[in-house]
Formats: C-alpha cells, structure tokens, sequence
C-alpha cells in the first residue's frame, strides 16, 4: 500500500504516512495538522469536549469529537489498544513486513544504526545498567530455572545432573533407586503413554517420554513429619520454597511428553504453578490407584509384563 503525502491547510507543514493513518474524511483539501486541528477545535464557539472509554483496558480520553477519527463509543480503542488491534490485522503484518525489509536494505538507515548501536554500548548508563542487570538475573532463582531448562530440559530440582555438589564436585543424583529399572517400570505402569494426554514416544518426537517424579524432590519417601504424621516436600514455587504436604504415599511417578514436562513447572501469574499441577498430578495417580492401577511395577510384577506384552515393549521402547 503506497503512503500519501498532505499539507496542512493552515501551517503548510507536511505529513507522509499510510492513508488509513489519516481520520476518516481527511483528503489534501481538507487536511490540518494536530496543532492547528487543535487550534481550531478550541477556538470554535460550537467546540464541547466528549469523553470515550477504551473497549478494550477502560482507559478514557477526553478530546474534541474530532481528535476521535469518527471512532463512537461502541469502537473507540486508546493507543496502546489499537496498536495491539492492528498487529493483529494481515494488513499490518504485511505492511511491517515489507517496511523491515526496505530498512534492512536502506544503507542509510544500516548506518544510523551502527552509530546508535555505538554510542548505546559506550554510554555510562548503559554499562551500568547491564551490570545491575546481570547482578539481579544472578540473584534470581527462576533465571537460573530457566537458563537449566534452556541447556538440558530440566529445571531446578535435585534430580537435575547438571548441579554439582560444592564439597567433592560430584554430580548430585535423585536417589539411589532413581534408575533405569525404576523407569523401565513406570514406563509399563503406563502402558508407554502419557498421564496427561496418552500420547507416546511418536508424538514426542521419536524419543522416550519424561520420567516425573511428581513432588520433584530428592528422597521425599524419606522426610516423615510427625506433626502431621505424614511425608512433605520443599517445592521451588514462583522462586519461593513452600514445605508441601503429600497427599499418602510420595512414590508417585508419571510419564510425561517434552512440552508437558515443561507445562507442569508452572508459570507465575497464571494460575497453573507448580503447586498447581503438583496437585493435579497427585490426584490423577491416586484416582489410577482407586481403580486398581500403579505409578510404578514392582520387580516382580514387571517380569509378568514382559512375557505378557512384550509386543508393547517392542513397539514403545527406544532402539
């Protein structure tokens, strides 16, 4: 869409933009620049202020019916709102995309970058900033969740291998019995599929789904609380540690695809964190053990289900 140039009537001063920028009914004949609308608008003796409510945040505005570009009460959107409105549009998308690429190509304005690039990176403010930040992104425990789960898939949680131990450097496992035979027998447990969704290893492309520990908690068999007479957790949840109470036995494991792995860390704001899904986890597998349906095999269960269904095994397990 090509922009179109006009004049104000009234100063002279010129404006080049997208005519769908321009307020409805605007041409070259007509057109005033904001000053002088404004000018113009207060000096007229007809002139009422109106005010209009956002539809979208509430924001309000009062301004000349004018400055409204024949918005009514029933369309009007404040700034912020419509920009976010029209980058929704395929004629925004298409109109930004083409103006990225002719900037991109612009020697002119590929030189006024590098230069505002040059003098960003060599102002005081700048590099100050940049070591708060780094300090306050060092002192945050959800960055480094997130920079362990960018590396490896996993974040913070004793069963991660990526955390070493500071006394000896040896790398910190999740428990002795956290093994393959462990998770040879939550993968029959399951049938090969996911508690969340039944998906298997071919929607999680090609590879075994996740092995989750649903209290994500070393040894939490082990921490009895004789207050409550039951077994607890300390769970990382929105940076904070929150002492959980488990819900019966701490032996619940699920399978898990990738993507759902990284849904049941929870996400702050949401209203799904990891308490959350902790939660819902808890019940599913306790709702499996009403119907008579394990987490995980015992060794001597899992020795019938090979013989029983070693076509599953087959089928599900990685080559």
């Amino acid at each position: 869409m090509p922009k179109v140039t006009y004049k104000c009537i009234d100063c002279g001063k010129e404006r080049t933009a997208y005519s769908s920028s321009f307020n409805k009914g605007i041409t070259k004949e007509n057109y005033r620049c904001v000053k002088c609308a404004n000018r113009r608008e207060i000096h007229n003796p007809a002139w009422k202020p109106t005010t209009y409510k956002c539809i979208e945040c509430g924001k309000e505005r009062t301004d000349g019916p004018a400055r409204f570009g024949g918005k009514t009460q029933e369309n009007y959107r404040c700034v912020t709102c419509r920009n976010k409105y029209m980058a929704t549009t395929p004629e925004w998308e298409e109109r930004n995309k083409e103006g990225v690429e002719k900037r991109k190509n612009d020697p002119i304005w590929q030189s006024k970058m590098k230069i505002k690039n040059k003098n960003v990176v060599e102002s005081k403010l700048w590099q100050e900033n940049i070591k708060v930040g780094a300090k306050k992104r060092i002192e945050d425990i959800n960055w480094w969740d997130n920079q362990l789960i960018a590396s490896n898939g996993e974040g913070i949680w004793y069963g991660n291998r990526a955390l070493r131990n500071a006394n000896n450097n040896n790398r910190i496992y999740y428990c002795e019995l956290w093994n393959d035979d462990l998770k040879r027998r939550i993968d029959a447990a399951y049938d090969y599929k996911s508690i969340l969704s039944g998906k298997t290893r071919f929607d999680n492309n090609g590879r075994s789904l996740t092995h989750h520990h649903v209290y994500w908690q070393e040894k939490a068999c082990c921490i009895w609380n004789e207050d409550t007479n039951g077994y607890y957790a300390w769970i990382l949840n929105n940076g904070e540690r929150v002492k959980y109470y488990i819900d019966g036995d701490p032996n619940k494991f699920v399978l898990l695809t990738d993507k759902e792995h990284g849904e049941v860390r929870g996400k702050k704001g949401t209203g799904k964190d990891r308490i959350y899904w902790i939660k819902l986890l808890e019940n599913l597998v306790n709702e499996r053990a009403k119907e008579g349906k394990k987490c995980y095999l015992s060794h001597e269960e899992y020795e019938v289900y090979k013989i029983e269904h070693a076509d599953i095994i087959a089928k599900y397990k990685n080559k």
